[in-house]
C-alpha cells in the first residue's frame, strides 16, 4: 500500500497539482476574502471604500507561491489562492497613502494606494507582493440621480398596479359584461386569477389530458432544485473559511447538487413532448399547414414577453436602488449596464449566445428552450407523415449527441459543466464549457429531440389503445429508475475528483451522453406517469399541492436569482460558512422566490397574458337567437382552467391568428 502511495505522490508532483493540504499548510497561505468594515468606513462622509482583485507575485523564489500556485492549479474543487479579494477603506486603513476623497477618485492613485497598503502587510506576513489586476470604488445607489427608465418603469407598474386595483373592484358588478372595455378590466381582476390559479387540476373533456398532471410535481420538484443550485452563489462569496466549502466537494449528498445542472434537461424533456403532444390533440380537429409556424413563434413570444420584460425593466431601473454594500458594483452593477445594453438580445430570446453579458444570465434557460422549440414546431409542421418523422428526428437525435462531443474536442471543453469555486465566484462569466456545450440551443438539441419523439410515441400508443398494464409487474423497477437518474446526475462527479483531467475521448463521451441518457429516463418516468404504470411515485409527483408552485413557477424563475445577487452585494464583512447557514440560506432562497412568485403571477403574469390574449381575440361574436356562442364560450373556460395544468406549450390550427384564439388552450400552453 505504502508503494501506491509513494507512486500516486511522485505522479501528482509530475503535474505540479496539490490536492490537499493539512491545516497548518493551509493556514500559511493569505486569506482568500478579507475586507475592512464597511459600514465603520462610511461613517466619514469623504469615505472610498474599494474592492480588489489582486495576484500574487514574487520577485524571489517563493516556497510558498509555488505551494499556493499548486494548489490553485486543482481548480475543479480548489480556490484561486495566487488571486486575492479585499475590500479596503482607503479613507481609514491606507489613509498615509491616500489623500483622495469619495468626491475626487482617481482610478490610478487608487490602484497605486491599494497595491502600496496591502504589500505592507504581505511582504510582513508573508514575504510576497500583489498586483492589482482590477479594483472598483462603489458609490452608494442612494447617491445616484434617478434618470428617465427609472421614471419610465415606476409609470409602468403604477399603471398596472392600477389596472389590479380597479379590475379587482370592477369584477364582481360588470364581470359578465361582453363589452371589450368590461372584458379589459376583468382581465386585471385578481379575484379571478387567483380562481384559475387554482382551479382544480385536469378539469376538461378530453380524459388524455387528465393524465399529464404529473407534469406539475416534475416541474415543481426541478425548479426549486435549481434554485437550491443557483443558491450556491451566496454561499460562496466573502467567507472566511473557503477550505470548508472546498471540502463540500467530497460529500456524496452534495455531489449530486454540484452536478445538478444536468436537471434542466427535465425541462427540455416535457418542453418537446408538450410541443408535440398537444399539438396532435389539436390536429384531431384543425388542419395544421406551414403556415402555423409563424403562429407558433408569435403566440409563444407573446406569452413568454410581458412578465419577463417587467422584471428586465426593473432590473435595469429599481432594483439597482434596493441595496448598497462593497460588493454592489461587482454583482449588481455589471448587471444592470449590460442589461442596458443587451436588453434587446433577451426579448429576442438569443442572449444564451452573447457570453460577455451578466444580463439575468440565468435566463439562458428560456433562450435555449425558445430556440429548440422553433426547431420542434418546424419539424412538427412539415413532417406530417410518419415516415417523414422516422426519418429527421433520428437524424436531429444524431445531431444532437455528435454536436456537444466536437465542440468538447475542438475547443478541449470539460466533459460536463464543473460547478467550481472560481467558476461561481465569477458567475461563470467567460466559463467556456458554460458558454459553449452547457447553454447554446444547438448543444441541447438531442434531449429536446427525445421529448419530440415521445410525444408521438406516447400520443400513438393513446390513440391505438395500448395496454400498459402488463408493464405493472414491473413497477417496483420505478424506484430503480429513480436511482439510475440520479446515478446519472451524480456521475459528473467522476471530474471533482483529485486525480489529473480526463482524457480527450472520456469527455467527448460525457458530453455527448450525459444529458441524453438523462432526458431519456425523463421520458420514461413521463410513459409511467401517463400510463399508470406505478402508483407510488405516480401519486407523489400527481399530488394536488404541486398545482400552484407549478403554475407560478415561471414567475419563480424569473425572479429568485435577483434575491441572489442583492444579498450578494449587499454583505458588508466576511461571514462564516456552515453547513446549517448553507441550508438556511438555500431554503429560504427557493421560499422567498415563491412568495414574491405569487402576487407577481396575480398582479403582473397572468393580467398581462389576459391582455394579449384579448387583443388577440377581439370582441366575442354575437348571434341574436343562437345559444351556441354562450355554450362555446363555457366550453373556452373549462378549456382554460384544463390549459393551465400544462401551461408550457402552444396549440395552433391553421385558420387566422384570431380565429386560432378562439381555443384559449391555444394561447395558454404557449408558456414555458
Amino acid at each position: 500500500m505504502q508503494k501506491y502511495i509513494v507512486l500516486l505522490c511522485l505522479i501528482h508532483s509530475c503535474y505540479g497539482v496539490i490536492y490537499t493540504l493539512n491545516d497548518t499548510e493551509y493556514n500559511r497561505m493569505p486569506a482568500k476574502y478579507k475586507g475592512d468594515l464597511y459600514d465603520k468606513c462610511h461613517w466619514d462622509e469623504d469615505a472610498v471604500y474599494c474592492f480588489a482583485e489582486l495576484k500574487l507575485v514574487s520577485d524571489t523564489p517563493s516556497p510558498l507561491l509555488t505551494m499556493i500556485q499548486e494548489y490553485s492549479a486543482h481548480n475543479t474543487t480548489h480556490f484561486d489562492y495566487t488571486k486575492l479579494i479585499r475590500g479596503v477603506c482607503l479613507t481609514q486603513t491606507c489613509k498615509h497613502l491616500y489623500n483622495g476623497t469619495a468626491a475626487s477618485i482617481n482610478d490610478t492613485e487608487i490602484r497605486v494606494a491599494i497595491e502600496a497598503c496591502v504589500n505592507e502587510e504581505m511582504f510582513k506576513d508573508y514575504g510576497l507582493k500583489i498586483k492589482v489586476i482590477r479594483h472598483f470604488c462603489n458609490q452608494p445607489p442612494k447617491d445616484k440621480p434617478l434618470d428617465t427608465l427609472d421614471y419610465a418603469m415606476a409609470i409602468i407598474c403604477l399603471v398596472i398596479l392600477l389596472a389590479n386595483i380597479a379590475g379587482t373592484i370592477y369584477e364582481p358588478f360588470g364581470g359578465n359584461r361582453k363589452d371589450f372595455l368590461s372584458r379589459f378590466l376583468v382581465c386585471f381582476s385578481i379575484r379571478n386569477n387567483w380562481r384559475k390559479l387554482v382551479a382544480p387540476v385536469a378539469r376538461g373533456n378530453d380524459p388524455r389530458l387528465k393524465r399529464l398532471k404529473g407534469i406539475h410535481g416534475m416541474r415543481t420538484m426541478s425548479i426549486t432544485l435549481v434554485i437550491m443550485a443557483h443558491s450556491i452563489l451566496a454561499c460562496v462569496a466573502f467567507i472566511d473559511n473557503p477550505n470548508y466549502f472546498e471540502q463540500l466537494y467530497k460529500s456524496n449528498m452534495l455531489k449530486v447538487i454540484f452536478n445538478g445542472m444536468t436537471i434542466m434537461q427535465t425541462f427540455l424533456v416535457m418542453s418537446g413532448f408538450l410541443l408535440v403532444y398537444n399539438s396532435l390533440l389539436h390536429a384531431e380537429k384543425h388542419k395544421i399547414t406551414l403556415m402555423s409556424f409563424p403562429k407558433y413563434i408569435i403566440l409563444r413570444w407573446l406569452r413568454l414577453t410581458p412578465p419577463y420584460a417587467v422584471v428586465l425593466g426593473l432590473t435595469i431601473t429599481w432594483m439597482r436602488y434596493l441595496t448598497d454594500g462593497p460588493l454592489w458594483q461587482e454583482v449588481i452593477g455589471n448587471e444592470v449596464n449590460d442589461c442596458k445594453k443587451y436588453w434587446w438580445t433577451n426579448l429576442l430570446y438569443i442572449n444564451n449566445y452573447f457570453d460577455d453579458s451578466q444580463c439575468m444570465q440565468h435566463t439562458w434557460y428560456i433562450a435555449t428552450d425558445t430556440q429548440l422549440y422553433c426547431v420542434g414546431a418546424l419539424v412538427y409542421v412539415l413532417c406530417s407523415t410518419p415516415r417523414s418523422r422516422k426519418i429527421v428526428l433520428p437524424l436531429l437525435l444524431v445531431a444532437g449527441l455528435i454536436i456537444p462531443g466536437v465542440i468538447t474536442y475542438m475547443l478541449n471543453l470539460d466533459g460536463t459543466l464543473i460547478v467550481s469555486p472560481e467558476a461561481i465566484h465569477s458567475l461563470f462569466l467567460n466559463e467556456p464549457t458554460f458558454n459553449y456545450t452547457y447553454r447554446r440551443g444547438h448543444t441541447n438539441l438531442a434531449g429536446y429531440t427525445i421529448g419530440l419523439s415521445f410525444g408521438y410515441l406516447i400520443y400513438h400508443w393513446q390513440k391505438k389503445g395500448v395496454d400498459m398494464s402488463r408493464f405493472r409487474r414491473y413497477r417496483f423497477g420505478v424506484p430503480l429508475l429513480v436511482l439510475i437518474g440520479t446515478g446519472v446526475v451524480y456521475s459528473g462527479s467522476i471530474f471533482f475528483e483529485d486525480v489529473p483531467r480526463y482524457s480527450m475521448y472520456t469527455r467527448v463521451a460525457f458530453a455527448s451522453l450525459q444529458k441524453p441518457f438523462f432526458g431519456f429516463i425523463i421520458s420514461l418516468a413521463l410513459v409511467i406517469f401517463i400510463f399508470k404504470i406505478d402508483d407510488i411515485v405516480r401519486h407523489i409527483v400527481e399530488w394536488q399541492g404541486w398545482t400552484v408552485p407549478s403554475r407560478i413557477s415561471y414567475s419563480a424563475y424569473l425572479v429568485h436569482v435577483a434575491y441572489i445577487r442583492h444579498f450578494v452585494s449587499y454583505q458588508t464583512t466576511i461571514w462564516h460558512a456552515t453547513f446549517v447557514l448553507i441550508q438556511q440560506m438555500t431554503v429560504g432562497f427557493v421560499l422567498v422566490s415563491f412568495l414574491t412568485a405569487l402576487p407577481f403571477f396575480l398582479i403582473v403574469e397572468a393580467p398581462l397574458g389576459n391582455v394579449t390574449k384579448l387583443f388577440l381575440m377581439g370582441s366575442p361574436r354575437e348571434k341574436d337567437g343562437d345559444n351556441k356562442e354562450n355554450v362555446k364560450a363555457d366550453h373556452s373556460k373549462k378549456m382554460l382552467s384544463d390549459s393551465e395544468i400544462v401551461a408550457i406549450e402552444k396549440i395552433v390550427p391553421l385558420k387566422t391568428l384570431r380565429e386560432i384564439l378562439s381555443d384559449e388552450r391555444t394561447y395558454e400552453n404557449s408558456r414555458v
